[in-house]
């Protein structure tokens, strides 16, 4: 029974930084022609995602995360493990950067799209290695859709 608890808490932990990952995307694409409109919803956006990947982090790294456990019950996913926590850091170096090219005197619009678009593709490829390495220790699909 504490396997199927686990794999709930597994689904319902993916949800915060998708959705923050989804409106940080909904913000990126719109007009810049907004000017300080679309840089303070590219902000607001930022800090949600910041804050959902920290809050990731503490239910997967933390003394009672999922990796605690997954290490415990499927020892041969620990290098998968560790892929994921090095790439938690990954991630925030990427917030981190995109907010450092926001501190800038004159904010290059272009340049912080492309920053985003490549946090956006490494939150989705962090996602995705997530959920197979549940399924390979569970044997269990999390789902693609949350």
């Amino acid at each position: 029974m504490a396997e199927r608890d686990l794999i709930a808490e597994a689904r319902d932990r993916r949800q915060p930084l998708h959705d923050a990952a989804d409106a940080l995307e909904l913000a990126a694409a719109g007009p810049v022609g907004a000017g300080s409109i679309w840089q303070d919803r590219i902000r607001k956006e930022l800090t949600n995602v910041s804050a959902a990947l920290a809050d990731h982090v503490e239910k997967t790294e933390g003394p009672d995360g999922l990796y605690r456990e997954l290490t415990t019950l499927a020892p041969r996913i620990s290098n998968d493990i560790r892929l994921l926590t090095a790439d938690h850091a990954v991630i925030k170096g990427m917030i981190d950067e995109i907010e450092i090219a926001f501190d800038a005197e004159d904010v290059e619009t272009g340049l912080v799209r492309e920053h985003i678009t490549q946090l956006l593709g490494r939150i989705t490829r962090h996602r995705q290695k997530g959920a197979d390495m549940v399924y390979e220790a569970y044997q269990v699909d999390i789902g693609g859709q949350s």
